[in-house]
């Protein structure tokens, strides 16, 4: 799940500059899903945590 870490990284501080930059803060699923690269990354994630659950459970 350390491969992960990028992806949350990148997704907390693109909320952050969504919030403090473009005042997006009053909802947060309006920040998520107009966000492009923030949806990305929801996603990115998503598809690498499943990925690393699944192909590497039995390591």
């Amino acid at each position: 799940m350390m491969l992960t870490i990028p992806f949350v990284l990148y997704g907390v501080l693109r909320y952050f500059y969504l919030i403090h930059q473009r005042n997006l803060g009053g909802s947060p699923e309006e920040a998520l899903l107009s966000d492009r690269p923030l949806l990305v990354t929801v996603i990115l994630w998503l598809l690498t945590s499943l990925v690393i659950l699944y192909v590497f459970r039995g390591s």
